[in-house]
C-alpha cells in the first residue's frame, strides 16, 4: 500500500468519502476538457490514492 493510500485510509470516513468524490468529479471534468494531460493527471491521482473507479471506497 502507497503513502498515498495510507493517508486516505487513516481519515476519517466522512472526509475519504469527500476526497474520493472530488477526485471522481475531476475525472468527469477532465473528460470534458480538450487538454489530454487533464486525464493524465486525473489518472495519476486515481492511482496514487487508490481509488477504485466504481464507487467512493479505496481498493
Amino acid at each position: 500500500m502507497g503513502f498515498f493510500q495510507q493517508i486516505l485510509n487513516a481519515i476519517s470516513p466522512q472526509l475519504r468519502k469527500l476526497v474520493v468524490e472530488f477526485i471522481l468529479s475531476l475525472k468527469e471534468k477532465a473528460a470534458a476538457t480538450d487538454n489530454p494531460l487533464d486525464d493524465i493527471v486525473v489518472a495519476l491521482l486515481i492511482s496514487l490514492f487508490g481509488i477504485s473507479d466504481k464507487k467512493d471506497t479505496p481498493e
